[in-house]
């Protein structure tokens, strides 16, 4: 055992920190594995060129990640910046490479520099292979991926903030309208789809289309949410939808409308059941909607119908405006007409 004089000072280190050298200081505490996942979700997720957004139906009473979070820095490669590094780090670094920990300071630094140079030499030698396996790589997927072809139909109606808003619009020769259902990507997965209404179609500044949108949600993506049902004892139907509300459309490019497929939303059950009797051999899947769901009241409210002769609100075809406006005109001329000769 050393023994202390009376002229030396004896620091006890503690156990925890003895493994530090002097002037390191222990390293923060990494951020927990929830953290981790969403960060690693979200950098996966805004991959894509175009993300889809969403109001959601619940909202989290904790949130799981604030937005200040950060992915955190790369390793640095030199020696000077290495050396700025604590103990504790460098073994951690050392550690996920499988390396040596072991040593003081400069050796843990001199085992990530050999390391990295290690590296460098070896990137440096495939960099030929890897240039033309790339430029390969790319060339299928420019062509996997055309330009979508979409056109907007009809006069602009309103421009607001540098956009141009169209009542109708033409994707991959389908035509879409203000108010119809659509089939938007999720951005998961491919063939998982949400269903929405068009609000809005508009075209920006730079030529890039989007459309405003509102959501359907089944009652089982709200069942935890819903406060106020419409009365006691009341369920849900097979094939019901639920119109959200009480928030602005959401706004998405039109590249996340799923074209290939359709679906039809009917006032009632009645209806819809009669739909699918005259066609049944259709591949279009249908639903009805008799309430919306109000996401800052938690309810479901009553949906307001527009009545009609047939009960349906029918769609009017391309140029059947234009003759629904001759028509207008000519009853209109041959009501002056009628006064004139009454005036005689």
């Amino acid at each position: 055992h050393h023994c202390a004089t009376h002229e030396e000072k004896v620091v006890f280190a503690s156990p925890a920190l003895s493994h530090l050298s002097e002037g390191d200081e222990p390293l923060p505490k990494a951020p927990n594995t929830r953290l981790r996942k969403a960060l690693r979700a979200q950098q996966t997720h805004a991959a894509g060129k175009h993300r889809v957004v969403r109001t959601p139906a619940t909202k989290e009473s904790k949130r799981r990640f604030t937005a200040c979070a950060a992915a955190p820095p790369p390793t640095p490669t030199n020696e000077d910046a290495l050396m700025g590094m604590t103990v504790v780090n460098l073994r951690q670094k050392l550690k996920k490479r499988n390396l040596k920990c072991r040593g003081n300071k400069k050796e843990l630094v001199h085992t990530l520099v050999s390391h990295f140079e290690q590296q460098q030499q070896q990137n440096g030698s495939d960099d030929g292979d890897n240039d033309t396996s790339k430029q390969e790589a790319a060339s299928p997927s420019t062509e996997s991926e055309p330009l979508l072809q979409s056109e907007m139909v009809g006069r602009c109606v309103e421009e607001r903030d540098g956009n141009k808003y169209y009542s109708a619009m033409r994707i991959e020769g389908v035509l879409y309208r203000v108010g119809d259902e659509v089939y938007i990507n999720s951005g998961d997965d491919d063939d998982k789809c949400w269903l929405g209404a068009i609000v809005s179609l508009y075209e920006k500044e730079d030529g890039e289309r989007y459309m405003g949108n509102s959501w359907y949600w089944s009652y089982s993506e709200i069942k935890k949410a819903v406060k106020n049902k419409p009365y006691s004892g009341w369920h849900a139907g097979p094939h019901e939808v639920f119109l959200s509300e009480g928030h602005p459309p959401d706004n998405n490019h039109i590249a996340l409308v799923n074209y290939k497929r359709r679906f039809k939303v009917f006032d009632t059950q009645k209806s819809m059941d009669v739909w699918n009797a005259q066609q049944p051999r259709s591949d279009v899947c249908t639903h009805f909607c008799q309430y919306v769901y109000n996401v800052k009241m938690k309810a479901l409210i009553p949906r307001k119908m527009e009545q009609q002769e047939n009960g349906k609100i029918e769609r009017i075809d391309e140029g059947d405006e234009q003759q629904a406006d001759s028509e207008n005109e000519n009853e209109d001329e041959d009501d002056d007409d009628d006064e004139e000769e009454e005036d005689e």
